[in-house]
């Protein structure tokens, strides 16, 4: 689940970056709603990723 959020995360902002590129080139305000709306999930996926990285690693050494 870690590695396929991370790859998520990634694949967002990769997005959000290509739309940034074409809305700045396009002078589009609308597509740069949208490109600031998938930065943004981007970073909410790797708040909720670091989350579950911590909770892992607590759980590793309470064992």
């Amino acid at each position: 689940m870690i590695l396929w959020l991370s790859r998520f995360r990634i694949g967002l902002s990769l997005v959000g970056l290509l739309i940034v590129i074409a809305a700045v080139a396009r002078d589009d305000q609308m597509l740069m709603w949208v490109a600031m709306g998938c930065l943004g999930a981007s970073v909410l996926v790797r708040l909720l990723l670091r989350r579950r990285l911590q909770d892992a690693q607590r759980e590793a050494m309470e064992e």
